[in-house]
């Protein structure tokens, strides 16, 4: 009953709106780089809603630790969405292959390309 107290449901709150804030993004930059001018199709939905509720996301919002990785994912997607804006040139689905690479895969291929 004192003021001291920790409570944790703050920072489980900023994390599941941090997942909700990269769910919303993802959809949108789904929409600009792999399914342009198609809102109205179910694989643009059924994309966000697998990344929404897929179990590897679990540790990351339920815990502090995961924080880093919601961060980094929130950039990333914010990144690739202005990179699509940036590059007025290029067809939207070409950048949309930047879609593909996670880090681990991202890895090998700088591997391989050296």
């Amino acid at each position: 009953v004192g003021g001291n107290r920790l409570d944790s449901w703050h920072f489980h709150a900023f994390n599941v709106a941090l997942h909700a804030a990269n769910v919303a993004l993802l959809v949108i930059v789904a929409a600009v780089c792999v399914f342009p001018a198609e809102w109205g199709n179910s694989p643009l939905w059924s994309t966000g809603l697998l990344f929404a509720a897929h179990p590897v996301h679990a540790e990351a919002v339920s815990g502090l630790v995961g924080r880093a990785d919601l961060l980094c994912t929130l950039l990333c997607l914010l990144s690739l969405l202005v990179y699509s804006h940036a590059v007025p040139g290029r067809d939207a689905r070409q950048s949309g292959i930047l879609l593909s690479l996670s880090r681990a895969s991202a890895f090998v291929l700088s591997l391989l390309l050296v």
